[in-house]
């Protein structure tokens, strides 16, 4: 449930990165807008968890009919419509995955849920391979 700002209850305004760590887990909130050949595309939160050989990627938007959904070695790329909106986001990883053995476990139609398997099973320092702030539209 949003509240009257539109951020969830708790959270603020304002907020572009939130950040949750512990021992076993590490989950983080990512939101943002792009632009991408003229046409106004959004970018959607993505929330990321990790386990020593997994990892576990959710994309929040309502309502999405996915028009583009891969992962190769080290990337995945989403692109998605939501009513009249775009949604589009290319993440290069931190290290390797296996794309071939992703699997989208079914939801309901307010997320996209992706399980990943690491190419190497231990623990990543951060989600993406370049270090520190990605772009005005990425926050981490």
């Amino acid at each position: 449930m949003l509240g009257t700002s539109g951020t969830k209850p708790g959270y603020p305004s304002d907020l572009k990165q939130h950040e949750y760590s512990s021992q076993s887990w590490t989950y983080k909130v990512q939101k943002g807008s792009g632009v991408s050949n003229g046409m106004a595309v959004r970018q959607p939160p993505v929330i990321w968890a990790q386990r020593e050989s997994f990892l576990y990627v959710t994309i929040e938007i309502d309502d999405v009919t996915v028009d583009d959904l891969t992962a190769d070695n080290n990337k995945l790329h989403f692109k998605g419509t939501s009513h009249t909106e775009v949604y589009e986001t290319t993440l290069e990883f931190f290290a390797e995955i296996v794309g071939s053995d992703m699997k989208r476990t079914p939801t309901n139609t307010r997320v996209i849920e992706l399980n990943i398997p690491k190419k190497e099973a231990k623990w990543w320092p951060r989600l993406l391979k370049e270090k520190g702030k990605v772009s005005e539209s990425l926050h981490f």
